[in-house]
């Protein structure tokens, strides 16, 4: 197998406003794990169904699980979008193809860190929303919402990947 080529790929007004993005909803999702962890209570919700109902609880430290969870996925996603030779794409990649396979793909990655980071945030928002008012009935819209958003630009993507080979 032969190496894919190794090229930079310039970033777009879209690329920039994606890191932004995803750099603002870390940040704030930091801010608000600050702002909100004094006010939980020592007990909370840890882990929901697929219903959005809570069935697991543990101590508030596990609140700050959230945050480190979209940290790292922030950086890892960050790390290998400087390494798109390195992704297994659906088509054979030439030097003619892999400036727009790798745009492609590299803007799915940049897209997949603002869902995933805002997947983490809205974990994040609906454990202290269960927390502090235990009528809470808005998990279910989280859950969707998460699905919907993370599938939605994986299928997106694929399919432009598929379009530009």
């Amino acid at each position: 197998m032969t190496p894919q080529p190794k090229i930079q790929v310039p970033l777009t007004t879209a690329d920039r406003l994606l890191e932004g993005v995803a750099l603002l909803l870390l940040l704030g999702s930091w801010m608000y794990a600050f702002v909100m962890y004094p006010k939980l209570p020592e007990t909370i919700a840890i882990h929901f169904d697929g219903q959005g109902n809570p069935d697991g609880y543990g101590g508030k430290i596990f609140f700050w699980g959230e945050t480190l969870a979209g940290t790292a996925l922030y950086a890892l996603l960050t790390f290998l979008g400087r390494h798109p030779e390195w992704f297994n794409y659906p088509v054979a990649i030439t030097s003619s193809n892999a400036p727009r396979l790798y745009h492609w793909a590299l803007q799915m990655m940049r897209s997949l860190k603002v869902v995933l980071v805002g997947i983490f945030a809205a974990i994040q928002w609906q454990t202290v929303q269960v927390a502090l008012r235990p009528d809470f009935s808005g998990t279910s819209y989280v859950i969707g919402g998460i699905l919907v958003a993370l599938f939605g630009t994986i299928f997106y993507y694929l399919i432009q990947l598929f379009k530009q080979s």
